[in-house]
């Protein structure tokens, strides 16, 4: 015989990878230790099994193995003793701990290297994660009891059969069918009880099942009894493979059918009689004649699938059209079968046929050759058919309740168990490792082992009366002690199972973990205790009224100041009214679920009260108002002085105005004097220092023109008596002037200037051209003025209007001169005040030019905002709004428009009291936007460094960390990415003298004072977040 060649090697690869980088990346861990424990090398796979990001990070961290990574002290030592006496320790199964304190479980080899002089060098070993495993053998477990239940008490034979035929395990039922017991039954095979006239059908089945070529099979057969009888099964053989696709075991079901198998040859002698008896049962028989292929269906035959006799022909190409398509081989197969075997493969099947309702009927047709020629060859064959359409729908029903029982226990969270009427475990769900117990080790124990001693005679009661006296069930709460010593709290529920006879045979328990929820009502129980407290101890009045206007709560403050409540409606309590009050503002809250915030004058104290008044749900479902109310009593009056004065200050205001007007009229005179004469002087022979005195004199009465101009325009702003004239302009003609004026003192100065219009705006506009002038002139004067150098740039762009039928415009204007200090910033717009004294020395001017600008601005209804960086230059926006002349459509540069960047703005509310919290997180919801709550400022920095948020209402006092604090922290962070820089505006209720300094300097951008207005509010988001964008928003 030719000896095969061994293969030649295969030949080097370029690349291929060196040992180590093999062990690096293998997909299992492997390490190297000291004798000591200590590791010398660790793969990525074992430093991801154990939670470290890196092999160093594991090495480094652990410094004994044997202690620090076993879960059961006892396994480390036990590894050791291996190793010391075997010098190896091969898969070695145990639970192990990660970095984060979690178990899993691992498989682990080691063995043992010495070194020349025979002492020992290291340990080199492998880990397998095998938690999946470990889960899986524990589910199969439970797949186990439950099959040995069914494989111990089913009504036919079950047994286990190895490929080669020797019983394995068989159930009683076998032993009593077969008549030996099981131990002589395990020292033979099937094959040495089988009828050596079916035992060669029975072996051709099998080989085929070995190939692979079918999944079950099913026979009659013959088997030897002990006594020597004859015992006919009818056999069901299914084949069990390993994971490495090998066959493990048969599975053979095994059914009585020696009385049957009697029956069928008293069927021979008394066929007639059997027919009419078949006729007037619920089986088909059927005669069929292979010869001649006719066929007799009886009625009852087809009565089992809806028709009359009439409507079913018999013949076999009848049944052969309404037995369903898929199921027709299999019949076929089995009658070849039969034939072939002479009648002793029998001739058997469950299958399918379509009833005239059309649904599904099942049956058993079973049949036999009765008739043979002398050739072999079938000549008739009877049969019948028994419908089993119940029994199916009851077995798919019942294999349905069993794999979702099967899939409730196996993936539901709570901790399923049985337990004996004494309360011993007898099975624990797979949800019980989260005790840390194995499930097995529970297994005989009673639970009550492991009840909290404060709880265990409260369970114990319980539980006895459940099962003394037989309630429907039990449901307690207690403390179950886990693995690790620790409690946790269980919710339980207890049923009965019962037997066959309806006796209590076994107790359900159903536990789910509620100790968050023990937690979260402790929790509550204090966070209730204060704001009790809060409410007690307000400065205010609050209460809850309910629709039929009774209060239902009232804090300490309303009872000190109205009295008692003693089930009185609210009208008595707070007006001493027997009826409801007119025009009652707070029930309008019940009517249209808003909030109403409105004033209360209360006689005889004359008091004044700010009211809240709030859509509450109680705890049981029912709407109530909750009102707040604030004595303003003092606030009140304060305003009300203060109006006084600021009337008293306007009218002096007004007349200081008219007096500046009427004073630049009368001084315009002679100056237009003194102007006309210098230049009539300057048009006779002077000489060179005379025309310098002309030349000075003519500057110095332009600049007091001018001067003289300014005082007129502010005074006549100020006064009310500045006009606004509108008529239709050309934007090119505003951008031609802007250079044509502006161009040549640009040049001299060495600098650029530039203007752009968007061509989205519209090339004809209505409004006050003059004054739109007389702003940019000043604005880009003001821009060259304080440049030395470099460009000044106008653009004109459009924004979104927030009138309708009104275009907006959005004036740039931006130089790359001196800049402004950010302290100076709040002085530009005053009359009278530069930047500071060193810019007027240096820089001609009153100071007036924007203070005209501002007041121009705020004349045409627009906006202003500066942007400036002190030694790199301004930029001045300015947004105006015009009309648009008949027939001009804007609708291409509204539609390129962005929305508006303060719509649903993201904002952080830092708030301790829930009396201030509530109503400011209730505005910004009405104003659309998305608010966060934080309690403290150490809460807001966690919430900036999780989330993105568009600005931050800060409280100045608050406990952990108040305002100005986690200001700076914010302001210094460096983990904060973005939202280092973002908008933080304070909320005060103290706005004395130098608090604003005070929150600037800690790095705040604006402040509001409590109570905060809708108004106030929209002001500040609109002003800040302008700020943060760089885009004008205003409404």
């Amino acid at each position: 015989m030719a000896q095969k060649q061994a293969p030649e090697a295969p030949p080097a690869q370029a690349g291929f990878p060196n040992a180590h980088d093999i062990l690096d990346h293998a997909p299992i861990g492997i390490f190297k230790t000291t004798p000591e424990g200590r590791f010398l090398y660790a793969n990525q796979a074992l430093a991801d099994m154990y939670g470290y990001a890196a092999p160093r990070d594991l090495m480094a961290s652990i410094q004994d193995i044997g202690t620090e990574l076993f879960a059961d002290p006892r396994d480390g030592p036990a590894v050791i003793g291996l190793l010391a006496t075997d010098g190896m320790v091969k898969d070695y199964e145990c639970e192990q701990v990660r970095k984060d304190g979690s178990g899993f479980w691992a498989s682990g080899s080691i063995r043992t290297v010495h070194a020349e002089d025979g002492k020992v060098s290291h340990y080199q070993g492998f880990v397998t994660d095998i938690t999946e495993r470990k889960q899986s053998e524990m589910a199969l477990r439970l797949s186990e009891i439950q099959f040995r239940n069914a494989f111990e008490h089913s009504a036919i034979g079950i047994a286990l059969v190895s490929p080669e035929g020797q019983w394995i395990k068989v159930n009683p039922r076998i032993s009593a069918l077969f008549g030996y017991t099981d131990d002589e039954l395990m020292l033979k095979t099937f094959q040495d009880i089988t009828h050596p006239e079916d035992l060669e059908t029975d072996m051709e089945f099998v080989q085929r099942m070995l190939a692979g070529k079918i999944e079950t099979y099913q026979m009659e057969k013959r088997y030897f009894h002990k006594n020597g009888s004859i015992v006919w099964g009818l056999l069901a053989v299914s084949l069990v493979w390993d994971d490495q696709g090998a066959p493990l075991h048969f599975i053979s079901q095994i059914e009585d059918i020696t009385e049957r198998k009697r029956a069928e040859e008293a069927l021979r002698e008394q066929e007639i009689i059997l027919k009419d008896i078949l006729e007037s049962t619920l089986s088909g028989y059927w005669d069929w004649n292979l010869l001649k292929n006719t066929e007799y269906l009886s009625p009852a035959f087809k009565r089992m699938f809806g028709y009359e006799d009439h409507e079913l022909e018999s013949s076999p190409e009848a049944w052969q059209k309404i037995i369903f398509p898929e199921d027709l081989p299999s019949v076929l197969e089995v009658f070849d079968r039969h034939v072939k075997s002479r009648g002793r493969e029998p001739f058997y099947n469950e299958v399918r046929y379509k009833h005239k309702d059309g649904s599904t009927a099942w049956v058993i047709c079973a049949g036999r050759v009765i008739e043979w020629t002398a050739d072999g060859l079938p000549v008739r064959m009877v049969g019948c058919h028994i419908d089993i359409t119940g029994k199916k729908l009851a077995e798919d029903a019942l294999r349905n309740k069993t794999q979702l029982l099967q899939n409730i226990i196996n993936t539901s969270s709570d901790l399923i168990s049985v337990t004996d009427m004494e309360g011993n475990y007898k099975f624990t769900g797979p949800s019980h490792s989260i005790l840390g117990y194995d499930l097995d080790s529970l297994v005989g124990k009673n639970f009550m082992e492991y009840v909290h001693p404060n709880d265990y005679q409260r369970v114990a009661t319980a539980f006895v009366e459940f099962v003394t006296k037989s309630e429907d069930g039990v449901k307690v709460e207690y403390r179950y002690c886990q693995n690790d010593g620790e409690y946790l709290w269980l919710e339980t529920i207890g049923k009965f199972i019962f037997d066959e006879q309806g006796n209590h045979k076994e107790i359900l328990f159903s536990s789910r973990d509620v100790t968050q929820r023990k937690r979260a009502d402790e929790s509550l129980k204090i966070e209730k205790k204060r704001l009790i407290m809060l409410l007690e101890s307000f400065p205010g009045f609050i209460y809850l009224q309910s629709s039929d206007y009774s209060v239902r709560y009232a804090n300490k403050y309303f009872i000190d100041h109205f009295g008692e409540i003693e089930g009185k409606p609210c009208h008595e309590v707070l007006r001493g009214r027997n009826d409801p009050c007119e025009e009652c503002k707070t029930f309008k809250v019940f009517e249209t679920d808003t909030p109403q915030v409105w004033e209360w004058s209360q006689a005889p104290e004359d008091k004044i009260f700010a009211i809240y008044d709030y859509p509450f749900i109680d705890s049981d479902g029912e709407k109530l108002v909750l009102e707040i109310g604030i004595d303003i009593t003092d606030r009140k009056r304060a305003e009300e002085a203060l109006l006084v004065a600021k009337e008293q200050a306007e009218a002096a205001n007004k007349s200081k105005s008219e007096f500046l007007a009427n004073m630049s009229h009368e001084i315009r005179t002679p100056l237009n004097g003194i102007m006309g004469m210098m230049q009539l002087l300057d048009t006779t022979a002077l000489d060179e220092e005379q025309r310098q005195y002309v030349q000075l004199t003519t500057t110095s009465a332009e600049r007091l023109t001018m001067l003289l101009s300014d005082i007129l325009d502010l005074s006549k702003v100020e006064v009310g008596k500045m006009e606004l004239l509108e008529s239709e302009f050309s934007m090119t003609e505003l951008q031609d002037s802007i250079l044509d004026l502006f161009t040549v003192t640009a040049r001299n100065k060495g600098m650029t200037l530039e203007c752009s219009i968007d061509p989205a705006i519209p090339e004809q506009l209505i409004g006050d051209e003059a004054r739109l002038r007389q702003v940019l002139f000043n604005i880009v004067g003001n821009s060259l003025k304080y440049s030395d150098s470099g460009k000044v740039n106008v653009r004109m762009t459009p924004i979104r209007s927030w009138k309708d039928g009104a275009f907006r415009v959005l004036f740039s204007v931006s130089d790359t001169g001196i800049g402004i200090p950010d302290d100076r910033i709040n002085n530009l717009f005053k009359a009278f005040v530069q930047v500071d004294g060193s810019y007027t020395r240096k820089y001609q001017g009153a100071g007036l030019g924007l203070a005209i600008v501002k007041r121009l601005v705020d004349l045409m209804e627009g906006r202003i905002c500066i942007e400036s960086l002190e030694g790199q230059g301004t930029t001045i926006h300015i947004a105006l709004y015009f009309k648009l002349p008949v027939g001009v459509d804007s609708s291409r540069a509204i539609e390129a428009l962005p929305p508006p960047p303060t719509s649903s703005l993201r904002i952080l509310l830092v708030e301790d009291d829930p009396s201030n919290s509530f109503p400011a997180m209730k505005l910004l919801q009405k104003a659309g936007h998305r608010g966060t709550l934080a309690e403290n400022g150490r809460q807001a920095l966690d919430l900036l460094a999780q989330q993105d948020f568009d600005l931050v209402l800060m409280d100045i006092q608050m406990p952990v960390m108040n305002g100005v604090e986690a200001t700076k922290a914010i302001r210094s962070s460096t983990d904060l990415g973005p939202n280092k820089d973002i908008p933080i505006i304070a909320l005060t209720a103290y706005a004395m003298l130098g608090d604003k300094e005070k929150f600037l300097e800690a790095g705040m951008d604006d402040y509001l004072s409590k109570p905060v207005s809708m108004e106030d509010l929209e002001r500040v988001l609109e002003i800040n977040f302008s700020k943060k964008t760089s885009l004008i928003i205003a409404k």
